[in-house]
């Protein structure tokens, strides 16, 4: 591995800071002075940025927790999240220009860190879904259309804002802008996130939130879906259209083209009865139960660990042509995205139903799998006989770049899946450990389960 221009400055100035925290500890039973906390918190942070070395991240961040005043009032994981994206957002900065945007970064994060904890209200916008009905709460978002509503203090504050720039020698467009941005979104399906902290963690965290709702979503979708392109997502990390522009031009520069091309119909992913019936048949309401209260619960936390490893697995965009011919040089690229459904959907399998311990692995998959959702023989060795192979096709994928499958052996996959946490859902709030339910899925008589 290359060394990375100041690297070596970058550690000695973080064992002068290390060196500088054991002192003061030792010296001082109140701790360290909000004067010294700053000069620890700059030394700490520069490292890293330095250094340019994200390993370092860990020990900044421990080195920023040595402070107390951080310590008592923020959580390890905000910290090393707020340090991360000042580093990131520097990479973006030449060289010349890195050293006078850290320092007015740096201590701009240092005050909003110490600031005190705000609560958020954050609005996510998504794309794709059509929402028939008023809202519907998905773990800690809530999924409805956006209203046109700016209250009163709010307009209090951008008058505010309007009569500083107009002092500055700005145009007065505050007020008249964000009031046509309203406009524009009026209707958009939104996730809506309550969080707190800083600006930039409190967007984070939500972000995460929604990301989390949109897979636990698609969870839901029907067979069809594939065909009408209902894909859904975070607003800006999705694109939605339906037209393209391709440029070509031979290869001599003797001719050169326009070729607009239709993506076809893209359709929304609707909210509607039909869904919603689908939502009370899967135990919705108890997944997203296990998606609000999955810490410290380790039967909650695979289990919503694994829906979003199928609702991600289903929200990847597979042609519907005809399967590119075993000749053909090129079918590993042809076929990538259905290789991506399957794996996810296998792994998805994996952290429901096994142990990382375990082995047979495919054995134990396609057994479980069947015994869970099946209630009579002739289903159960079909169940089976589709996980077990479908293993086998995700390994070849994995080790050996390519398999043969169709998608026809997707989509029932697909279907197992499903099932599994429909089921499993079903038993929120009956089991802690996933040892528990495992020793039960082995030992239970699952056919009388409702």
């Amino acid at each position: 591995m290359a060394e990375v221009p100041g690297r070596q400055r970058g550690e000695d100035e973080f064992s002068r800071a290390l060196g500088i925290v054991k002192q003061l500890a030792r010296e001082s039973k109140r701790g360290i002075s909000s004067a010294e906390g700053r000069l620890v918190f700059r030394q700490g942070i520069r490292v890293v940025f330095e250094s340019q070395d994200v390993r370092r991240l860990d020990e900044a961040t421990d080195l920023v927790m040595s402070i107390p005043q951080f310590k008592r009032n923020f959580r390890r994981a905000d910290v090393f999240r707020a340090i991360e994206g000042v580093l990131i957002e520097s990479l973006s900065h030449e060289a010349s220009q890195r050293d006078s945007f850290l320092e007015k970064r740096i201590d701009a994060l240092r005050r909003d860190l110490v600031a005190k904890t705000i609560d958020w209200v954050v609005e996510i916008p998504l794309v794709n879904i059509d929402m028939r009905g008023s809202e519907l709460q998905v773990g800690n978002c809530l999924i409805k259309r956006k209203a046109k509503k700016i209250g009163r203090r709010q307009k209090e504050i951008l008058r505010n804002i309007e009569q500083q720039r107009i002092a500055k020698g700005y145009r007065p467009v505050t007020i008249t802008h964000f009031e046509k941005e309203l406009d524009e979104n009026v209707g958009e399906v939104i996730a809506v996130v309550k969080e707190h902290g800083s600006s930039q963690i409190a967007v984070r965290a939500a972000l995460d939130q929604a990301r989390a709702a949109v897979d636990i979503l698609k969870v839901y979708s029907f067979p069809n879906d594939d065909f009408y392109g209902r894909y859904i997502g975070v607003k800006g990390e999705s694109q939605d259209t339906q037209f393209r522009e391709i440029i070509l031009l031979a290869r001599d520069e003797s001719q050169f083209s326009f070729h607009p091309e239709h993506t076809l119909i893209k359709w929304r992913f609707e909210l509607d009865a039909d869904r919603y019936r689908f939502l009370k048949y899967g135990n919705f309401k108890n997944l997203s139960r296990m998606l609000v209260n999955y810490h410290n619960n380790g039967f909650n936390e695979r289990v919503v660990s694994g829906a979003r490893w199928v609702g991600r697995a289903l929200n990847i965009p597979v042609a519907l042509g005809r399967m590119a011919d075993k000749r053909d040089d090129f079918l590993t690229f042809s076929n990538f995205y259905l290789y991506q459904r399957i794996v996810g959907l296998v792994t998805a399998l994996e952290t429901m139903l096994l142990q990382s311990d375990e082995g047979a692995k495919g054995e134990k998959l396609g057994n479980r799998s069947a015994r869970l959702i099946t209630s009579n023989d002739e289903d159960r060795e079909n169940v089976d006989r589709v996980v077990k192979d479908s293993y086998k096709r995700r390994n070849e994928i994995l080790h050996a770049g390519r398999t043969n499958v169709s998608r026809r052996e997707v989509e029932e996959l697909a279907w197992i899946c499903q099932h599994v946490v429909f089921k499993l859902a079903s038993f929120e709030g009956r089991f802690q450990r996933v040892a528990d339910y495992l020793e039960y899925l082995e030992a239970g008589d699952l056919e009388k389960e409702e």
